[in-house]
Formats: structure tokens, C-alpha cells, sequence
């Protein structure tokens, strides 16, 4: 397939904003290494009388594993960057576009899994604080686990296996993976998904991470703020502004800030899931694969 040639010059737009999401990684490090801190302080220096119960928890394992998945995602990315991703496809040379497709495709399934972790941990979280007492609460969350883990399981089963033999048959069809990126044999023998494929399978998977970060953030915001909520009625006097300008200031300032650790990710992943899901075009698109892939790396973060 003839790559036409662009309007622009041979630049090479993802720099900066590979750089920017190094930072934001770096960034995230540091909360952890905080989170991971403190924690470790109240497990072992804190006298037990003044320790609470639980420390630390399985979504601290999860954070972890997520941040792993996202760093080794990264260092792939600029693996890609290197040889060539950002720039216009039209003026790489054959190794060089053989190089950054193969370094990014192979990127793709730990950007999902570094996502898909990272969820579930926050999910963990939610179910400790706010679900294991109530069966309502617990069955919501429980089902919000179970449908980002299979659809994002699925995502990358389908990066994996998208190339095959042709005809079709029982195969290791893992080991085609290679054939995103090197060019299929011109027998025929090999075949690959078309990719509005991986694009429409794209497109399912940010509608369900989409629902399920905006439902954890409701569940979320509701739960912090449900003494308040319940007992309001339709009267002026018991409204909610009314309550939340009678509390104490200081509860308020801390349910506030509450809402905004808690709330404000969830409430920025689903935001960068319709627009990741609204860039997915450009894997549909291999013209110029490596420029118009970059928008998208981005809201992966």
C-alpha cells in the first residue's frame, strides 16, 4: 500500500509529549513511593496501640503491578520513539517503520494491563471502604471488577491473536504476532485482522472502562457523602446546600478533599476513556500510523 506523502516536514511531534508522559510516570512513582511510605512507617514504627487495624491491602499490590505494566509500557514507547514513532510514516525507511510498529504493538497490551490494574486496585479499595457490609454495594462493585477485567482481557487477547494462518486452522496463533509488523508472506499463507477490527474492539472496551469509571465515581461520591444524602428532604431547610453550609467546617474541608482523591482520578479516567475510545481511529488507519498514533499514547496515561 502506497503511504502518501504529508503536507508537513520530517518532524517528529511525539518528543514532547512522550517526555511529558515520562514525567507524569515519574509523578505517579512518587505518590506510590508516599503512599508506600507511610504505610510502612504505621506497620512498623507506629506502638501497636496507636496502629490500625489494616494496613496494608491488596490494592497496594495492584497499584504496584499497574505501575510496572506502565513503566514497561513507556519504555517501550520510546523504544518506538527512537526508531522513528511520531514521525510521518512517509519518511521512515523500511527498518525504520518495521522497527517503530513492531516496538508499539508490542507496547499496546501492557498499556491495557497497566490500566486494567491499576482499576482493579482502585476497586479493591472501594469494596474494603464501602461494600463489605452492604450486599447491594458489594454486588455492584463486584460486577465492575469482573466486566473491566474480562473486557480488557479480551482487548489484549485480540492484540495478540490477530494474525493467523490462512486457511485457518488450530494454531498457536501467538506466534503470528510478529506479522503486525513484518511483512506477510506473499503466498497468502498468513492473514491478519483488518484494522477496523482491533479499532471496533477498542471502541467496546472504552465504552465498558468508560461505564465502569463514572459508575465507581458516583458509588464513590455518593458513599462519602450519604449522611447528608438520605436524610434530605424536598423541604428548603433540610436541602443539601443547606446541610453542607451547616457542617463543621472542619469535616467539611475534609470530605471535600476526600472527594477530590478519591473521586477526581475516577472521574479523569472515564473523561480520558471517551476520549481515548474517540481517538481509536488511528489504529484503524495505518497510512501514517506512527504521527497519528500519538494523540492516543497520550490519554493512555
Amino acid at each position: 500500500m502506497d503511504v502518501p506523502r504529508p503536507d508537513g516536514p520530517d518532524v517528529n511531534r511525539g518528543t514532547d509529549i512522550f517526555v511529558g508522559c515520562w514525567v507524569l510516570t515519574g509523578f505517579v512513582f512518587f505518590v506510590l513511593l508516599f503512599r508506600f511510605g507511610v504505610k510502612a512507617w504505621i506497620a512498623w514504627l507506629l506502638p501497636s496501640v496507636s496502629r490500625p487495624e489494616r494496613v496494608w491491602g491488596l490494592e497496594d499490590f495492584f497499584f504496584a503491578l499497574g505501575y510496572a505494566f506502565d513503566v514497561g509500557h513507556m519504555a517501550l514507547i520510546w523504544k518506538s520513539w527512537e526508531w522513528g514513532l511520531g514521525r510521518h510514516f512517509f519518511y521512515l525507511s523500511p527498518v525504520e517503520k518495521n522497527r517503530a510498529m513492531k516496538w508499539d504493538f508490542i507496547s499496546q497490551p501492557l498499556a491495557v494491563s497497566a490500566a486494567m490494574w491499576s482499576r482493579t486496585g482502585v476497586i479493591i479499595f472501594l469494596y474494603t471502604c464501602f461494600a463489605q457490609n452492604r450486599r447491594s454495594l458489594r454486588v455492584i462493585v463486584v460486577i465492575c471488577m469482573a466486566v473491566q477485567i474480562v473486557a480488557n482481557l479480551f482487548t489484549i487477547l485480540q492484540i495478540f491473536l490477530q494474525c493467523g494462518p490462512n486457511p485457518y486452522r488450530f494454531v498457536d496463533r501467538a506466534s503470528y504476532f510478529h506479522y503486525m509488523w513484518d511483512p506477510l508472506p506473499e503466498d497468502g499463507s498468513v492473514i491478519c485482522q483488518a484494522p477496523t477490527v482491533q479499532a471496533t474492539v477498542g471502541y467496546v472496551q472504552g465504552a465498558f472502562n468508560c461505564i465502569i469509571d463514572f459508575t465507581l465515581t458516583y458509588l464513590a461520591g455518593f458513599e462519602l457523602w450519604q449522611f447528608m444524602l438520605r436524610g434530605t428532604q424536598s423541604i428548603r431547610e433540610n436541602s443539601f446546600l443547606t446541610r453542607f453550609k451547616r457542617l463543621d467546617p472542619r469535616i467539611r474541608s475534609q470530605r471535600i478533599w476526600q472527594t477530590l482523591l478519591l473521586c477526581g482520578p475516577l472521574l479523569l479516567s472515564g473523561v480520558a476513556s471517551i476520549i481515548k475510545t474517540y481517538l481509536l481511529s488511528a489504529l484503524g488507519s495505518r497510512l501514517d500510523f506512527t504521527w497519528n498514533i500519538v494523540p492516543f499514547i497520550l490519554w493512555v496515561k
